[in-house]
């Protein structure tokens, strides 16, 4: 995936037809390595003449110049390949499908899953202009993009869809079952718990899911369709409850103590487990509760667990491109996963989340060549695109010579002519919009023949 966002990011540059130094592997490794340490309110504060505001470590990694050209360039799709809105292949997340597409693969190749896991949905904090920004007033993110996620026990996001609101501007019924179906996907005979909030139970929901073989409990809105009658409230006690068991094994069940109701196809409705509650008084009492109840109260937290430990040192960037709120909660949920994998395969070795994120720093750091120093022009072995003059024919060489570090450390000189269309100088390989003639040492290529010739042929 980093292969394919340095393609890309380059790829959207020179479609915009600017001047620019291309983007590096190493160099992008740094940067998301930069984008995970920064929390400050503006990441230009690192590189701030001002010591007490100057961060030593992430001023050294990389200038503040190219750090800021890296995050308003950076891109993972094509735009010139973007189908138009009325298209029948138009996605709302063209911007980033091919991010989510790898993540989804490999989450599911990555890990084995535990029985029981949970359906939800999640908040990505958001307050620009989209058409599918939603407005949950009741969440403590109430604006933003909503992701619809199954995560097991450990809290490994094992599979999400973001959503995009109506789709053909139609309202879409029975979402919540569509939801679960999709998510469940490749869990057919496994014999999974599947847990979900009253969003989306409902009796063909279970129905559809048994078929597959996958068990779920979730509580459910008593006005849904097909539930059986059951004993009223009024007549029922603090700690007991009613059941019914339908023709086909959906079990429903009503338990008094907050009046929930739960549509289960997991746990017998007979088997009870006592639970403790703290009276007026203070004074503790045991209180019967069926097992349906205490299984669905264990489990159906696996997504809340999983958005809690994402959102702890998560990366929170403002930025004028909608798509890039998604890109870094994308690489929040992946160090998430990661620090849970690494948690199973090390257990002897005892590390906090954030102990962890420094150490894929550390990793993205350390295994980079890159080398920029902070406040001086970049030392790379390649030249500087800047430095090359399009579609301009210069009168006096002599005194429009436009020199990068990289040139005036190996003496070497760009200038530009109107005919040149394509040049290759030492393995670095320059965009056909990028019209220059290549000095060095006494000699002009002319890319355009691919020979050293100055005035016909000839060296100077």
């Amino acid at each position: 995936m980093l292969e394919h966002t340095v393609f890309q990011t380059n790829l959207y540059v020179t479609q915009k037809g600017k001047n620019y130094r291309p983007l590096e592997k190493d160099e992008l490794k740094v940067f998301l390595a930069i984008m995970q340490i920064n929390q400050s309110c503006t990441y230009r504060d690192c590189w701030s003449s001002h010591n007490k505001l100057r961060d030593q470590y992430i001023s050294s990694l990389m200038s503040l110049k190219r750090f800021s050209w890296i995050l308003s360039h950076i891109h993972v799709n094509d735009n010139s390949l973007m189908p138009q809105k009325g298209n029948k292949c138009y996605d709302k997340l063209y911007k980033i499908r091919p991010l989510v597409n790898q993540l989804l693969t490999r989450f599911k190749e990555c890990y084995a899953l535990t029985k029981e896991q949970s359906v939800d949905e999640c908040m990505v904090k958001f307050k620009g202009q989209i058409s599918f920004k939603q407005y949950m007033p009741q969440k403590p993110i109430k604006r933003g993009y909503k992701i619809w996620v199954r995560a097991d026990k450990m809290g490994y996001i094992c599979d999400f869809e973001v959503y995009t609101g109506k789709s053909d501007g139609a309202v879409e019924k029975c979402l919540g079952e569509r939801i679960v179906r999709d998510l469940c996907k490749g869990l057919e005979g496994k014999g999974c718990h599947i847990y979900f909030v009253n969003f989306f139970a409902s009796v063909p929901l279970s129905q559809t899911l048994k078929l597959y073989g996958i068990l779920a409990c979730g509580t459910v809105r008593a006005h849904r369709k097909g539930l059986p009658l059951l004993k009223p409230d009024k007549e029922l006690r603090r700690g007991e409850s009613a059941w019914s068991v339908r023709s086909d094994g959906i079990v429903c069940m009503k338990w008094k103590d907050k009046r929930v109701t739960l549509l289960s196809t997991i746990d017998s409705p007979v088997t009870l487990k006592d639970v403790l509650r703290k009276e007026k008084d203070g004074t503790i009492t045991k209180i019967p509760c069926p097992q349906i109840v205490k299984s669905y109260n264990s489990n159906v937290g696996c997504v809340d667990k999983a958005d809690m430990m994402n959102s702890f040192h998560a990366i929170d960037r403002k930025s004028r491109f909608c798509w890039l709120r998604l890109f870094w909660h994308m690489i929040d949920i992946s160090i998430g996963n990661a620090f849970i994998l690494f948690q199973l395969t090390k257990a002897n070795e005892k590390k906090k989340l954030k102990e962890f994120r420094r150490c894929v720093v550390a990793g993205l750091v350390e295994s980079s060549v890159f080398k920029d120093s902070p406040g001086h022009p970049s030392t790379s072995s390649e030249p500087c695109a800047k430095c090359v003059q399009l579609l301009f024919q210069w009168k006096n060489t002599q005194q429009n010579q436009n020199i990068c570090q990289y040139m005036a450390h190996q003496g070497d000189v760009y200038t530009a002519t109107q005919k040149v269309i394509h040049i290759e100088t030492d393995g670095y390989v320059l965009p056909a919009k990028l019209l220059c003639i290549y000095q060095q040492k006494g000699t002009v290529l002319y890319p355009t023949t691919g020979k050293n010739e100055v005035n016909g042929g000839g060296l100077i």
